[in-house]
């Protein structure tokens, strides 16, 4: 046939039908399509199926098409368009989270000024918070609220669109506490290492990225954000950084990102071969985040670096006011040409935003005050050294960790929830359940952060209460026998006094 296939479908089986009609009266068929003539016997017309099978056999073109026929002979049903229910879709989802013991279920906190870490949870009067990132409860001292509140009669307590001159004054005490000519503020530290990573790499044409695998969610981002090619090496593994940077050219522009401490497993980096690799490594340059560190270690709460004394060794560091600091935002600290590339490379969403002087008082307060007292430091790590000591002796499964953070593992999603749940219904302690994907299956986990503010009896009442707890769940421990605690120094004197009647900053 010359008629093209589009046109044969179109004319389907009617035609056909017609010919086969044709072929029981007059004894033969002519093909529809082709046109062509089929002689048929009278036994053979007699019968319209034994005409078509027939015709099938002796057309050319109908032996082609007669899948396609008896599939169009067949009666079509007409399709049924579906509609989604998403609220259904979505149901399922969380009913499937939960099933997985990984919906998360957060508390609202209402802090009690004055009287950290204690707290209203939902309601439930004397909670005692066991998960706070205001790790030092700057967050009720006097000096800080007192710079908040003060200002509000002075200046806006709004956010304008250009930037106050406390900030300038806030940035210029930060690149200080660093050693860097400059720092820059934003709104949270997540956007400082989202737009600081991505920007630094628009401002380097070629830049290769060379990321820790346990980087923060918020290092990931400005890496996917910057488009540049990327290696990650293991957690810590300093060898496998060095081999990544060999195979590199030496004209490739290399950023190296790491942490000082790990927020989910209390790690440290091994900060001092990262940076050897790094500078022996051409045009290299290296970035730090110090989130959980700034604030709590170092004498003039510089961090991790600072404490070690290499604070001028990394080329940019990032860290938090929302945590050790008690109030609100993120920082970057770097060289002055550093921040001129970086201003103009990122977008203006990123680079025009301010937080309201009441804040930036309060944080300015805050780093001024951590930079010479050593009160809050000393406390702090004295408690999270005392609870980790009596929670190993108590059998409980204590995951390795090097900072102030100690998670507790449960290994088992839905145990972890129940878990937490029991503490605080029966205790009265709230500590967050940390579940996939915060961290990976397997190594779920109760994550502690004892203050300067948990009183001896706290520390041994939350040993005791996760002992009970880990037991009634049949959650494994590491011994069978609960050692007995000693008791514990009481906070310094004049530390305990510096609270006031209304709190700030981050729970």
């Amino acid at each position: 046939s010359n008629m093209r296939p589009t046109s044969v479908l179109r004319a389907g089986t009617e035609a056909f039908q017609c010919a086969l009609r044709g072929a029981c009266k007059m004894g033969r068929i002519a093909c529809p399509y082709s046109k062509g003539q089929i002689q048929v016997s009278e036994a053979v017309a007699a019968n319209p199926e034994r005409v078509a099978e027939s015709a099938m056999t002796h057309c050319p073109f109908l032996s082609r098409m007669a899948g396609f026929l008896r599939n169009q002979q067949q009666p079509q049903e007409t399709p049924v368009v579906r509609t989604t229910d998403y609220q259904e879709v979505f149901q399922t989802k969380l009913d499937n989270l939960k099933q997985e013991g990984r919906y998360r279920e957060f508390k609202d906190i209402d802090r009690e000024c004055g009287s950290f870490p204690h707290a209203t949870a939902d309601g439930q009067e004397d909670t005692v918070n066991w998960c706070s990132n205001d790790y030092l409860s700057m967050g009720q001292n006097e000096t800080v609220l007192e710079a908040g509140a003060s200002v509000t009669s002075e200046r806006s307590s709004g956010v304008s669109s250009v930037k106050p001159g406390v900030q300038r004054s806030l940035e210029a005490e930060l690149a200080s506490v660093h050693k860097k000519q400059e720092a820059m503020v934003f709104n949270s530290c997540y956007t400082a290492n989202e737009a600081s990573i991505a920007a630094i790499v628009r401002a380097h044409p070629g830049c290769v990225i060379l990321s820790d695998s346990d980087n923060h969610a918020s290092m990931i981002q400005g890496i996917r954000q910057s488009g540049a090619p990327k290696m990650i090496f293991e957690h810590n593994d300093v060898d496998q950084l060095k081999q990544m940077l060999a195979s590199l050219p030496a004209e490739t522009p290399k950023l190296v990102i790491f942490e000082s401490v790990y927020s989910m497993d209390g790690t440290v980096g091994r900060l001092d071969e990262i940076l050897s690799a790094c500078e022996g490594a051409s045009n290299t340059i290296s970035f730090i985040d110090e989130v959980h560190a700034v604030g709590l270690y170092g004498s003039e709460g510089g961090g991790v670096l600072q404490k070690l004394g290499m604070e001028e060794r990394v080329d940019v560091l990032t860290g938090t006011l929302g945590k050790a600091f008690g109030t609100l935002g993120g920082y970057v600290a770097l060289s002055a040409e550093m921040r001129h590339k970086v201003e103009k490379s990122m977008p203006e969403y990123q680079h025009d935003i301010f937080l309201p002087v009441p804040m930036l008082n309060a944080a300015l307060a805050s780093v001024k005050h951590l930079r010479t007292s050593q009160i809050e430091r000393s406390t702090h790590q004295e408690r999270a050294s005392t609870f980790m000591q009596a929670a190993q002796e108590a059998g409980l499964p204590v995951m390795p960790s090097e900072s102030h953070i100690i998670p507790v593992l449960v290994g088992n999603p839905v145990k972890c929830m129940q878990a937490s749940k029991a503490l605080f219904e029966n205790h009265g302690i709230y500590v967050q359940p940390i579940n996939y994907p915060t961290v990976a299956y397997g190594t779920e986990r109760l994550r502690c952060t004892p203050g300067p503010m948990h009183t001896p009896e706290m520390l041994a009442t939350m040993v005791e209460a996760l002992h009970q707890v880990y037991t009634e769940l049949d959650i494994p421990l590491t011994t069978a026998v609960t050692v007995e605690q000693e008791p514990l120094p009481e906070p310094c004197e004049g530390y305990m006094n510096q609270a006031a009647p209304m709190g700030m900053g981050m729970a």
